[in-house]
């Protein structure tokens, strides 16, 4: 070793483990990575691989691999401009909308006007979104992959999907159901003069509040804690807490128990037992209890914080 008399075998030199204390047996491997703020080493198939490995995340976040909410200065450009042209136009052709709709003199006039006014609400959230993923990636720059564990994990990134689904989905919806009713015209035309009555009103009340009600339900969903063994993707743990790099999942957390208890039976077993499972490896000073621990919940599987509509086999969706 350099700075030691200590001598050590030649297996142990470039075997990612710093064995002389002063990481001299790792210097000049090739076959490694090392963390900037530890001597820590991984194999270097572990650098820029999406998943973190050192305390610091310094396997990715550096100079060949660091990563922002919106990557490229044209995507920065078309969020800001598509987000505030959308909530604009939209604001424009709800008031007009709305407006219009003490003018309808028959149940078609007034259906189409209602469900075209839920699209342009919807176009409206989703715009708000894209502003709002343009602001957040204004706000983190080239910060966001070093912050990115605490922006994924808060209230915040929740708040901006269930915005973007709830819109998605109201959009779709109503233009699905005007689909339907521009099918049902062609095929029954004479029932497009009918005038407007209670049970029509009534009739596209429920079906209005069909659209707004499912588009929420679809958005929440994933937020309750009641499902979070199907929606939760992994924990976010305290840096202090050093057992736990980046967001582990389930599989990660069995590991870790099984190789501190020596055995652990397979199972997928509950977020709630886990998490029992280990504040009980830690003293009650060290507990990593809530304030050490947040839910990397649906929405935050990545920086936009969007709807998952493709899942990975190693998602909890999966299971």
């Amino acid at each position: 070793c350099a700075n030691t008399a200590k001598c050590i075998p030649y297996d142990k030199v470039c075997d990612l483990v710093n064995d002389c204390g002063d990481a001299s047996d790792e210097e000049g491997c090739t076959n490694h990575f090392k963390c900037k703020t530890a001597n820590y080493f991984i194999p270097k198939s572990q650098k820029c691989d999406g998943t973190f490995h050192c305390l610091d995340l310094s396997d990715e976040c550096n100079d060949q691999c660091t990563k922002e909410v919106l990557e490229g200065y044209w995507l920065k450009f078309l969020s800001w401009s598509f987000g505030i042209m959308a909530m604009f136009f939209n604001t424009f052709v709800i008031r007009r909308r709305i407006l219009s709709m003490a003018k309808c003199k028959n149940n078609k006039s007034l259906t189409n006007t209602s469900f075209v006014l839920l699209i342009c609400i919807g176009d409206f959230l989703v715009g708000a979104y894209i502003l709002g993923v343009a602001v957040v990636d204004g706000y983190y720059s080239s910060s966001y992959c070093t912050q990115q564990r605490e922006w994924l994990v808060t209230n915040k990134c929740v708040v901006l999907g269930v915005i973007s689904t709830t819109g998605t989905h109201l959009s779709i919806f109503s233009m699905t159901i005007l689909s339907i009713i521009r099918v049902s015209s062609v095929l029954k035309p004479l029932n497009d003069s009918k005038p407007l009555s209670k049970y029509n009103s009534l009739f596209l009340i429920f079906k209005i509040s069909l659209v707004i009600i499912g588009s929420m339900a679809l958005a929440l969903t994933p937020v309750i804690d009641v499902y979070e063994d199907f929606f939760v993707n992994g924990m976010h743990y305290d840096p202090k807490i050093k057992l736990f790099i980046g967001f582990p999942d389930k599989n990660k957390h069995m590991d870790i128990i099984e190789a501190y208890h020596g055995r652990m039976r397979k199972k997928n077993l509950s977020w709630k037992v886990l998490n029992d499972m280990v504040d009980s490896m830690f003293s009650q000073q060290y507990r990593p209890f809530d304030e050490y621990r947040k839910k990397l919940h649906f929405y935050g599987n990545d920086g936009v914080c969007m709807f998952k509509f493709f899942v990975k086999m190693s998602d909890p969706q999966n299971y």
